[in-house]
């Protein structure tokens, strides 16, 4: 397998950190932080934490979308036709490129019950990592909460040269609430797409509400039931998806999210005081000023209408 562990317990470093890697506590005395945001990792649940929290000011993941494809022309996309999508512009593609293994029963019945209600709608999957088997099985369970088969299209993995122009041919990104896109949620905003979040009590399920403080797109949900509420409402109100695509567009190229030199600079101060702290026998530092101030007001500020802390 791919875990090191058993190095990490050896101490092979003086200040041992959980960044980037799973999103959650590792339960290791011998892992001294963890890297997290005020959002993905609220200062009430901290205590659950084996690790002490490294946070930074901006989202906990950074996303170098800015410099990986803006400097770049943009890519032609693979054509509709042969993705198996509808060519009209009639129609409203509701996406979700994550592994299938983060998806649960309770939310594809979500994503069912929305579209049963919105008949102008499609659900558009990624065969990234399922098999035949699941395949049948999904379009069999649609089959049986009432939705025709052919509203449900899959496609093949993309090149990575064209997975940004393609995945932008969808409209909305419905998020996976138990496990959270992480680039995938990045891919999705820097390819124009709205994101419907929930998120849970879990470090994995609150990555993409992360992004809400910077991003008017990202938008959400207290509930699952909120959940379908918002996904139903983007997908019949044409004005408010094209709202939200222009400012999301206007938005990601001066978000700090995807500033990912201004996060690695906040990284590296924050690594830096914590090992002076550690080195000088003190306990390893936890959270850092970004916590009290910036993180939690932007993630309180009213002007996201749809954002509430869940209860």
């Amino acid at each position: 397998g791919e875990d090191r562990n058993d190095w990490l317990s050896r101490r092979p470093a003086p200040l041992q950190v959980n960044a980037l890697g799973f999103p959650g506590a590792s339960g290791c005395d011998f892992i001294d932080l963890i890297l997290a945001d005020a959002v993905s990792l609220p200062p009430e649940y901290s205590g659950h934490y084996a690790e002490k929290v490294l946070v930074v000011p901006e989202s906990h993941h950074p996303f170098p979308h800015k410099y990986s494809f803006g400097a770049v022309p943009a890519a032609q996309p693979i054509p509709r036709k042969e993705l198996g999508l509808p060519e009209g512009s009639e129609s409203v593609i509701l996406g979700c490129f994550n592994r299938i293994k983060k998806l649960d029963p309770q939310t594809f019945r979500a994503w069912i019950e929305a579209l049963l209600s919105t008949p102008k709608a499609v659900l558009w999957l990624s065969r990234l990592a399922l098999t035949p088997e699941a395949e049948d099985r999904l379009r069999t369970q649609a089959r049986g909460l009432g939705l025709a088969p052919h509203r449900i299209i899959f496609s093949d993995t993309f090149p990575s040269s064209q997975h940004i122009a393609t995945k932008a041919q969808a409209d909305i990104f419905l998020d996976t609430p138990v496990y959270n896109a992480h680039v995938t949620g990045g891919d999705a905003l820097w390819a124009g797409l709205i994101m419907v979040v929930l998120p849970l009590e879990s470090m994995a399920s609150r990555i993409s509400a992360s992004f809400a403080p910077v991003i008017d797109a990202v938008l959400v949900a207290r509930s699952l039931n909120d959940y379908i509420q918002i996904i139903q409402r983007l997908a019949r109100n044409d004005n408010l998806r094209r709202n939200l695509k222009e400012r999301l567009e206007e938005q990601k190229h001066k978000s700090s999210l995807f500033n990912a030199t201004a996060w690695v600079r906040s990284f590296e101060r924050g690594i830096f005081q914590a090992l002076d702290t550690q080195l000088s026998g003190a306990e390893p530092l936890g959270q850092s000023p970004g916590w009290g101030a910036q993180g939690a007001q932007g993630w309180r500020n009213p002007r996201f209408s749809y954002i509430a802390r869940p209860g």
